[in-house]
Protein backbone atom coordinates (compact mmCIF):
# COMPACT_ATOMS: atom_id res chain seq x y z
CA UNK A 1 0.00 0.00 0.00
CA UNK A 2 2.77 2.41 0.95
CA UNK A 3 4.73 1.54 -2.18
CA UNK A 4 1.69 2.41 -4.34
CA UNK A 5 1.35 5.80 -2.62
CA UNK A 6 5.04 6.48 -3.07
CA UNK A 7 4.87 5.69 -6.81
CA UNK A 8 1.83 7.98 -7.27
CA UNK A 9 3.41 10.87 -5.43
CA UNK A 10 6.67 10.33 -7.26
CA UNK A 11 4.89 10.64 -10.64
CA UNK A 12 3.18 13.89 -9.56
CA UNK A 13 6.47 15.22 -8.29
CA UNK A 14 8.22 14.43 -11.60
CA UNK A 15 5.51 16.14 -13.71
CA UNK A 16 5.45 19.25 -11.51
CA UNK A 17 9.21 19.58 -11.47
CA UNK A 18 9.31 19.21 -15.26
CA UNK A 19 6.64 21.92 -15.62
CA UNK A 20 8.62 24.18 -13.27
CA UNK A 21 11.74 23.76 -15.39
CA UNK A 22 9.82 24.51 -18.61
CA UNK A 23 8.25 27.70 -17.20
CA UNK A 24 11.57 28.83 -15.84
CA UNK A 25 13.20 28.36 -19.27
CA UNK A 26 10.36 30.21 -20.98
CA UNK A 27 10.58 33.14 -18.57
CA UNK A 28 14.34 33.29 -18.99
CA UNK A 29 13.98 33.35 -22.80
CA UNK A 30 11.52 36.25 -22.64
CA UNK A 31 13.80 38.24 -20.40
CA UNK A 32 16.82 37.65 -22.66
CA UNK A 33 15.05 38.59 -25.94
CA UNK A 34 12.73 41.49 -25.11
CA UNK A 35 13.84 43.22 -21.94
CA UNK A 36 17.08 44.47 -23.61
CA UNK A 37 14.98 45.85 -26.51
CA UNK A 38 12.85 47.90 -24.15
CA UNK A 39 15.91 49.29 -22.46
CA UNK A 40 17.42 50.26 -25.78
CA UNK A 41 14.22 52.11 -26.80
CA UNK A 42 14.20 54.28 -23.72
CA UNK A 43 17.87 55.25 -23.98
CA UNK A 44 18.04 56.02 -27.75
CA UNK A 45 15.40 58.60 -28.82
CA UNK A 46 16.31 58.51 -32.48
CA UNK A 47 14.79 55.03 -33.05
CA UNK A 48 12.05 55.07 -35.66
CA UNK A 49 8.38 54.80 -34.72
CA UNK A 50 7.92 51.40 -36.41
CA UNK A 51 10.58 49.79 -34.30
CA UNK A 52 9.18 51.45 -31.21
CA UNK A 53 5.70 50.16 -31.95
CA UNK A 54 7.03 46.63 -32.53
CA UNK A 55 8.93 46.69 -29.26
CA UNK A 56 5.90 47.86 -27.33
CA UNK A 57 3.80 45.18 -28.99
CA UNK A 58 6.23 42.43 -28.06
CA UNK A 59 6.54 43.62 -24.49
CA UNK A 60 2.79 43.87 -24.03
CA UNK A 61 2.29 40.49 -25.68
CA UNK A 62 4.83 38.63 -23.55
CA UNK A 63 4.60 40.46 -20.21
CA UNK A 64 1.32 38.83 -19.13
CA UNK A 65 2.47 35.27 -19.95
CA UNK A 66 5.72 35.99 -18.06
CA UNK A 67 3.75 36.93 -14.99
CA UNK A 68 1.69 33.76 -15.30
CA UNK A 69 4.90 31.74 -15.68
CA UNK A 70 6.32 33.26 -12.53
CA UNK A 71 3.16 32.55 -10.54
CA UNK A 72 2.88 29.03 -11.98
CA UNK A 73 6.50 28.29 -11.22
CA UNK A 74 6.12 29.41 -7.60
CA UNK A 75 2.96 27.33 -7.13
CA UNK A 76 4.43 24.23 -8.74
CA UNK A 77 7.66 24.61 -6.81
CA UNK A 78 5.82 24.88 -3.47
CA UNK A 79 3.50 21.96 -4.18
CA UNK A 80 6.35 19.74 -5.44
CA UNK A 81 8.28 20.39 -2.25
CA UNK A 82 5.30 19.21 -0.19
CA UNK A 83 5.05 16.08 -2.32
CA UNK A 84 8.80 15.52 -1.84
CA UNK A 85 8.37 15.61 1.94
CA UNK A 86 5.51 13.07 1.72
CA UNK A 87 7.66 10.79 -0.47
CA UNK A 88 10.56 11.11 1.98
CA UNK A 89 8.32 10.22 4.93
CA UNK A 90 6.85 7.14 3.26
CA UNK A 91 10.23 6.03 1.93
CA UNK A 92 11.76 6.17 5.44
CA UNK A 93 8.89 4.10 6.82
CA UNK A 94 9.21 1.51 4.05
CA UNK A 95 13.00 1.26 4.44
CA UNK A 96 12.61 0.79 8.21
CA UNK A 97 10.11 -1.99 7.64
CA UNK A 98 12.44 -3.67 5.14
CA UNK A 99 15.40 -3.47 7.54
CA UNK A 100 13.40 -4.89 10.47
CA UNK A 101 12.07 -7.67 8.27
CA UNK A 102 15.60 -8.52 7.13
CA UNK A 103 16.81 -8.59 10.74
CA UNK A 104 13.95 -10.87 11.74
CA UNK A 105 14.71 -13.25 8.90
CA UNK A 106 18.42 -13.27 9.71
CA UNK A 107 17.94 -13.99 13.44
CA UNK A 108 17.42 -17.62 14.51
CA UNK A 109 13.99 -18.41 15.92
CA UNK A 110 14.31 -19.92 19.36
CA UNK A 111 11.53 -21.31 21.48
CA UNK A 112 12.83 -21.61 25.08
CA UNK A 113 10.09 -24.08 25.94
CA UNK A 114 10.92 -26.32 22.99
CA UNK A 115 14.66 -26.16 22.27
CA UNK A 116 14.31 -28.86 19.64
CA UNK A 117 12.14 -26.52 17.55
CA UNK A 118 14.87 -23.86 17.35
CA UNK A 119 15.99 -23.00 13.84
CA UNK A 120 19.49 -24.20 13.07
CA UNK A 121 21.36 -21.65 11.01
CA UNK A 122 24.66 -23.39 10.56
CA UNK A 123 24.84 -26.51 8.44
CA UNK A 124 27.23 -29.38 8.72
CA UNK A 125 29.32 -27.82 5.96
CA UNK A 126 29.47 -24.50 7.84
CA UNK A 127 30.51 -26.27 11.03
CA UNK A 128 33.31 -28.18 9.34
CA UNK A 129 34.55 -25.03 7.61
CA UNK A 130 34.76 -23.28 11.00
CA UNK A 131 36.61 -26.23 12.49
CA UNK A 132 39.14 -26.00 9.67
CA UNK A 133 40.37 -22.62 10.91
CA UNK A 134 40.39 -23.51 14.63
CA UNK A 135 43.48 -24.86 16.42
CA UNK A 136 43.44 -28.66 16.50
CA UNK A 137 42.15 -30.50 19.56
CA UNK A 138 45.11 -32.23 21.21
CA UNK A 139 45.72 -34.23 24.42
CA UNK A 140 46.12 -31.66 27.19
CA UNK A 141 48.70 -31.37 29.95
CA UNK A 142 50.29 -34.73 29.15
CA UNK A 143 53.41 -33.94 31.18
CA UNK A 144 51.71 -33.23 34.51
CA UNK A 145 53.97 -34.37 37.37
CA UNK A 146 56.96 -34.82 35.04
CA UNK A 147 59.82 -34.33 37.53
CA UNK A 148 62.46 -33.69 34.87
CA UNK A 149 60.36 -31.00 33.15
CA UNK A 150 59.42 -29.39 36.47
CA UNK A 151 63.09 -29.23 37.51
CA UNK A 152 64.10 -27.62 34.22
CA UNK A 153 61.26 -25.09 34.46
CA UNK A 154 62.14 -24.15 38.02
CA UNK A 155 65.81 -23.64 37.19
CA UNK A 156 65.30 -21.83 33.88
CA UNK A 157 66.55 -18.24 34.32
CA UNK A 158 64.06 -16.57 31.97
CA UNK A 159 60.44 -16.86 30.92
CA UNK A 160 61.57 -17.28 27.33
CA UNK A 161 63.45 -20.46 28.20
CA UNK A 162 60.47 -21.78 30.18
CA UNK A 163 58.15 -21.28 27.23
CA UNK A 164 60.59 -23.09 24.94
CA UNK A 165 60.59 -26.05 27.32
CA UNK A 166 56.78 -26.23 27.09
CA UNK A 167 56.88 -27.33 23.45
CA UNK A 168 54.38 -30.19 23.48
CA UNK A 169 50.75 -29.82 22.26
CA UNK A 170 48.45 -29.20 25.21
CA UNK A 171 51.19 -28.04 27.61
CA UNK A 172 49.30 -24.81 28.26
CA UNK A 173 45.86 -26.39 28.85
CA UNK A 174 44.54 -27.87 32.12
CA UNK A 175 41.43 -30.06 32.26
CA UNK A 176 39.25 -29.74 35.38
CA UNK A 177 36.83 -32.39 34.13
CA UNK A 178 36.84 -35.54 36.21
CA UNK A 179 37.80 -37.64 33.20
CA UNK A 180 40.71 -35.42 32.21
CA UNK A 181 42.14 -34.26 35.54
CA UNK A 182 45.78 -35.34 35.96
CA UNK A 183 46.81 -37.83 38.60
CA UNK A 184 47.31 -36.29 42.03
CA UNK A 185 45.21 -33.20 41.31
CA UNK A 186 42.02 -34.42 43.02
CA UNK A 187 41.11 -34.56 46.69
CA UNK A 188 37.95 -36.57 47.42
CA UNK A 189 35.71 -36.98 50.45
CA UNK A 190 32.18 -38.03 51.30
CA UNK A 191 30.74 -34.58 50.65
CA UNK A 192 32.41 -33.78 47.32
CA UNK A 193 35.81 -33.27 45.76
CA UNK A 194 38.23 -30.61 44.53
CA UNK A 195 40.67 -30.48 41.63
CA UNK A 196 43.80 -28.32 41.82
CA UNK A 197 46.08 -26.90 39.13
CA UNK A 198 49.45 -26.28 40.79
CA UNK A 199 53.11 -26.31 39.79
CA UNK A 200 53.13 -30.09 40.08
CA UNK A 201 49.87 -30.92 38.31
CA UNK A 202 50.20 -28.15 35.69
CA UNK A 203 53.88 -27.32 35.02
CA UNK A 204 53.00 -24.39 32.73
CA UNK A 205 52.15 -22.42 35.88
CA UNK A 206 55.79 -22.36 37.00
CA UNK A 207 57.11 -18.82 36.80
CA UNK A 208 53.64 -17.28 36.49
CA UNK A 209 52.80 -16.88 40.17
CA UNK A 210 49.30 -18.35 40.14
CA UNK A 211 47.34 -21.54 40.81
CA UNK A 212 43.68 -22.55 40.86
CA UNK A 213 41.30 -25.04 42.47
CA UNK A 214 37.83 -26.05 41.34
CA UNK A 215 35.68 -27.36 44.20
CA UNK A 216 32.49 -29.45 43.93
CA UNK A 217 30.44 -29.68 47.14
CA UNK A 218 27.44 -31.98 47.38
CA UNK A 219 24.33 -31.21 49.45
CA UNK A 220 25.45 -30.20 52.97
CA UNK A 221 29.06 -30.81 51.90
CA UNK A 222 31.81 -28.97 53.73
CA UNK A 223 35.40 -28.20 52.92
CA UNK A 224 36.76 -28.54 56.43
CA UNK A 225 38.88 -25.89 58.13
CA UNK A 226 42.27 -25.48 56.47
CA UNK A 227 44.99 -22.97 55.64
CA UNK A 228 47.03 -22.17 52.56
CA UNK A 229 50.57 -21.80 53.79
CA UNK A 230 51.98 -19.71 50.95
CA UNK A 231 49.08 -17.95 49.22
CA UNK A 232 46.04 -15.71 49.57
CA UNK A 233 42.85 -17.25 48.16
CA UNK A 234 40.16 -15.56 46.08
CA UNK A 235 37.07 -17.78 46.20
CA UNK A 236 34.22 -17.32 43.70
CA UNK A 237 31.00 -19.32 43.96
CA UNK A 238 29.82 -20.17 40.43
CA UNK A 239 26.91 -22.46 41.28
CA UNK A 240 24.65 -22.48 44.32
CA UNK A 241 25.64 -20.84 47.62
CA UNK A 242 28.48 -21.10 50.11
CA UNK A 243 28.77 -20.24 53.78
CA UNK A 244 32.34 -19.16 54.45
CA UNK A 245 34.13 -18.26 57.65
CA UNK A 246 37.72 -17.61 58.59
CA UNK A 247 39.96 -16.41 61.40
CA UNK A 248 43.05 -14.40 60.49
CA UNK A 249 44.97 -14.56 63.80
CA UNK A 250 44.71 -14.41 67.59
CA UNK A 251 42.85 -11.39 68.94
CA UNK A 252 40.55 -11.02 65.91
CA UNK A 253 36.93 -12.10 65.67
CA UNK A 254 35.98 -14.78 63.14
CA UNK A 255 34.38 -13.51 59.91
CA UNK A 256 31.40 -15.38 58.41
CA UNK A 257 29.49 -14.72 55.18
CA UNK A 258 26.82 -16.32 53.02
CA UNK A 259 27.90 -16.03 49.41
CA UNK A 260 25.47 -16.07 46.49
CA UNK A 261 26.35 -17.17 42.95
CA UNK A 262 29.14 -15.07 41.34
CA UNK A 263 30.15 -13.46 44.62
CA UNK A 264 33.72 -13.64 45.87
CA UNK A 265 35.45 -13.91 49.23
CA UNK A 266 39.11 -13.39 50.12
CA UNK A 267 41.01 -15.58 52.59
CA UNK A 268 44.32 -14.00 53.61
CA UNK A 269 47.43 -16.13 53.46
CA UNK A 270 47.67 -18.46 56.45
CA UNK A 271 44.12 -17.71 57.70
CA UNK A 272 42.08 -20.72 58.92
CA UNK A 273 38.98 -20.90 56.72
CA UNK A 274 36.30 -23.28 55.46
CA UNK A 275 33.41 -23.45 52.99
CA UNK A 276 30.02 -25.10 53.50
CA UNK A 277 27.15 -25.80 51.08
CA UNK A 278 23.91 -25.05 53.01
CA UNK A 279 21.57 -26.28 50.26
CA UNK A 280 20.30 -29.58 48.93
CA UNK A 281 21.83 -29.06 45.47
CA UNK A 282 25.46 -29.21 44.41
CA UNK A 283 27.62 -26.10 44.80
CA UNK A 284 30.70 -25.26 42.73
CA UNK A 285 33.41 -22.75 43.57
CA UNK A 286 36.59 -21.54 41.87
CA UNK A 287 39.56 -20.60 44.04
CA UNK A 288 42.48 -18.61 42.68
CA UNK A 289 45.89 -18.30 44.42
CA UNK A 290 48.85 -15.95 44.02
CA UNK A 291 51.42 -18.73 44.23
CA UNK A 292 52.09 -21.73 41.98
CA UNK A 293 52.45 -23.81 45.13
CA UNK A 294 49.88 -22.38 47.57
CA UNK A 295 49.98 -25.39 49.90
CA UNK A 296 47.02 -26.70 51.90
CA UNK A 297 46.86 -27.93 55.47
CA UNK A 298 43.70 -29.27 57.11
CA UNK A 299 43.57 -27.87 60.63
CA UNK A 300 42.10 -30.91 62.41
CA UNK A 301 44.34 -33.43 60.71
CA UNK A 302 47.41 -31.28 61.33
CA UNK A 303 46.45 -30.80 64.98
CA UNK A 304 46.07 -34.51 65.64
CA UNK A 305 49.43 -35.10 64.00
CA UNK A 306 51.06 -33.46 67.00
CA UNK A 307 52.46 -35.57 69.84
CA UNK A 308 49.69 -37.39 71.72
CA UNK A 309 50.49 -35.75 75.05
CA UNK A 310 50.32 -32.28 73.44
CA UNK A 311 46.95 -33.06 71.86
CA UNK A 312 45.57 -34.46 75.09
CA UNK A 313 46.73 -31.48 77.08
CA UNK A 314 45.29 -29.04 74.56
CA UNK A 315 41.88 -30.74 74.58
CA UNK A 316 41.69 -31.05 78.34
CA UNK A 317 43.76 -34.11 79.11
CA UNK A 318 42.73 -37.72 79.42
CA UNK A 319 39.23 -36.74 80.56
CA UNK A 320 38.44 -35.59 76.99
CA UNK A 321 40.48 -37.90 74.78
CA UNK A 322 42.55 -40.65 76.22
CA UNK A 323 46.05 -40.76 74.81
CA UNK A 324 45.61 -44.45 74.04
CA UNK A 325 42.66 -43.62 71.76
CA UNK A 326 44.50 -40.97 69.80
CA UNK A 327 45.90 -43.18 67.02
CA UNK A 328 42.52 -44.75 66.35
CA UNK A 329 40.92 -41.31 66.30
CA UNK A 330 43.58 -39.94 63.94
CA UNK A 331 42.99 -42.69 61.35
CA UNK A 332 39.27 -41.94 61.17
CA UNK A 333 39.31 -38.16 60.77
CA UNK A 334 36.96 -37.26 57.86
CA UNK A 335 38.51 -36.57 54.48
CA UNK A 336 39.24 -33.06 53.23
CA UNK A 337 35.58 -32.51 52.28
CA UNK A 338 33.06 -33.88 54.79
CA UNK A 339 29.36 -33.78 55.53
CA UNK A 340 28.30 -31.36 58.29
CA UNK A 341 25.89 -29.04 60.08
CA UNK A 342 22.70 -30.47 61.53
CA UNK A 343 20.34 -27.88 60.01
CA UNK A 344 21.34 -28.77 56.49
CA UNK A 345 21.19 -32.49 57.16
CA UNK A 346 17.64 -32.11 58.48
CA UNK A 347 16.55 -29.97 55.53
CA UNK A 348 17.93 -32.36 52.97
CA UNK A 349 16.91 -35.56 54.77
CA UNK A 350 20.49 -36.84 55.05
CA UNK A 351 20.78 -39.50 57.74
CA UNK A 352 23.31 -38.80 60.48
CA UNK A 353 24.64 -41.03 63.21
CA UNK A 354 23.60 -40.52 66.82
CA UNK A 355 26.18 -39.17 69.25
CA UNK A 356 28.41 -42.00 70.46
CA UNK A 357 31.35 -42.52 72.67
CA UNK A 358 34.71 -42.32 70.93
CA UNK A 359 35.46 -45.91 71.93
CA UNK A 360 32.24 -46.96 70.19
CA UNK A 361 33.04 -44.95 67.08
CA UNK A 362 36.63 -46.03 66.64
CA UNK A 363 36.65 -49.23 68.63
CA UNK A 364 38.16 -49.86 72.04
CA UNK A 365 41.95 -49.55 72.09
CA UNK A 366 43.96 -52.72 72.20
CA UNK A 367 45.70 -53.53 75.50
Amino acid sequence: MRLTLICGHLMKYTILRSFCVAMKLYNSLIERLFIPLSSYHHTHHNINKQTSSLSAFHLSYFSFPCLLCQLGYLACHSYSNKIYQVIKMYTSAVLSSILFSAAALAAPTTNPNHPSSSATISTQTDSSSIDNVLPPIVPVNTRAGNADLITKLMTAPTQQERVRLLNQPGDFVFDFNDSGAPEGSESRGKGGFSTSATAKTFPALIGNGAAMTLGFLGPCGMNTAHVHNRATELNVIVKGRLVTNFVVENGLDPIANTMETYQMSVFPQGAIHQEFNPDCEDAVFVAGFNNVDPGVEQVAQAFFNLRPDVVSATLGGVQTIDGADLESFRKHIPANIALGIDACLNKCGIKRNAKRDLNEIFGAPEN
